[in-house]
């Protein structure tokens, strides 16, 4: 390669298993994320066959051009972590649970043909993709797969991309629901426009290799990609849709974290005035759980401690507030809750807000309140404390 055909490998190279790690340590749950990853490991792997030091260990073992053989074998490898991927779109992960290993297996077994093949080739002078039976027979091992996988992928990424979009739910105080068709119509057509890139190069390496052999010639065509520029274009490309999940779910991730960081204060409060309500969770599972699952426990514990203390805010507080639910109101209701629960004041029914069956509605509900949390606690202090003719005219509204 020329320095910067060598400067795009190793940039490729540097992106690949960067995103390979991230994912092994991000996106480890589903079988389909697992095959993606699983795909661009693979990808990764055939990228590193054709840096140098791996060349020159490889071609000086088995052979000037082993290289290429060694990298084709971890393409089809990738292809049928594709296949696996492919089956999991479409009819989900669970109708063929085996698919993957045996996609592999059947890959490997390709592979070693495609290896066999392409020595005994070399063993008669011919380097290229066609000039001979064997090489041609090599050629149509790797990219008939290619071929057909790829056609496959284009066809499901096309159908996806066409489908009407579904009516999301609509975010609770939003009045809108969430973007989320556009990213997805993007990866699809990413994934279509990579999947026609590869039937055609695929099937310009079948028509070369046919034509080089009903001529009788040996050398390498450009079609064959002798460089690499195109698969390391094709796996680049990959890399980046592969990446895209990955944002979206350290995005996510954060969000989590920040709205339970919202709640914490609120949460403090109510579960040291109802200590029973925190669920008995052994240390080692607390620490494995996900911020989705962390944000799940302190939302549950904290709207089953606010439904115990409820019954406990005064009835002076509800009459100067009507029972209206602002944020800020249910916040002091439950700080005067809190107080008079533990001096044992009589109870009084009172309504804290309808708890919602959407974590992403639940959470939203109950950040509100934890951001006004201190400013309500004291406030609460004050109008206990004998002030309970203060004005507050705009904070119950």
């Amino acid at each position: 390669m020329t320095s910067s055909g060598s400067l795009f490998e190793t940039v490729v190279f540097v992106a690949v298993w960067c995103v390979v790690a991230a994912r092994v340590l991000v996106e480890r749950d589903g079988a389909a994320e697992r095959r993606m990853t699983s795909a661009l490991l693979f990808a990764g792997l055939a990228v590193t066959a054709r840096t140098p030091p791996v060349t020159e260990v490889v071609d000086g073992t088995l052979g000037a051009g082993a290289t290429r053989w060694v990298s084709n074998v971890f393409v089809l490898l990738t292809v049928a972590s594709l296949v696996a991927l492919l089956s999991a779109w479409v009819h989900g992960a669970g109708r063929f649970p085996r698919i993957h290993g045996i996609a592999l297996g059947v890959a490997l077994l390709l592979g070693v043909v495609h290896v066999l093949l392409s020595a005994r080739a070399a063993a008669e002078g011919v380097r290229g993709v066609g000039g001979s039976g064997f090489a041609t027979a090599a050629t149509a091992v790797y990219a008939v797969p290619l071929l057909v996988t790829a056609l496959l992928v284009f066809r499901s990424a096309v159908t996806h991309f066409r489908e009407p979009a579904q009516a999301p739910r609509v975010r609770a105080g939003t009045g809108r629901p969430p973007d989320l068709r556009g990213p997805q119509r993007r990866t699809y057509l990413m994934v279509a426009a990579i999947a026609a890139f590869e039937v055609v190069d695929m099937s310009m390496v079948l028509t070369t290799s046919v034509s080089q052999t009903l001529a009788g010639s040996g050398e390498p065509a450009v079609a064959y990609d002798t460089d690499g520029w195109i698969r390391l274009g094709v796996v680049l490309a990959a890399t980046v849709i592969a990446s895209v999940p990955l944002v979206r779910r350290v995005d996510r991730t954060r969000s989590y974290r920040r709205t339970r960081r919202r709640i914490q204060p609120m949460w403090r409060t109510l579960t040291a005035a109802v200590p029973e309500v925190v669920l008995d969770v052994r240390s080692r599972d607390a620490r494995e759980l996900c911020e989705r699952g962390r944000l799940h426990r302190t939302c549950v514990e904290t709207r089953d401690a606010a439904l115990l203390v409820a019954p406990f805010v005064p009835s002076a507080w509800r009459r100067r507030c009507d029972e209206r639910s602002s944020p800020w109101h249910v916040a002091v209701g439950l700080h005067l809750a809190v107080r008079a629960r533990r001096s044992e004041a009589p109870t009084h029914g009172w309504n804290v807000g309808s708890a919602s069956a959407d974590l992403r509605d639940e959470a939203h509900e109950l950040a509100a309140i934890g951001d006004v949390w201190d400013e309500a606690g004291r406030f609460a202090e004050t109008w206990s404390g004998g002030l309970g003719s203060a004005d507050l005219t705009g904070q119950c509204s």
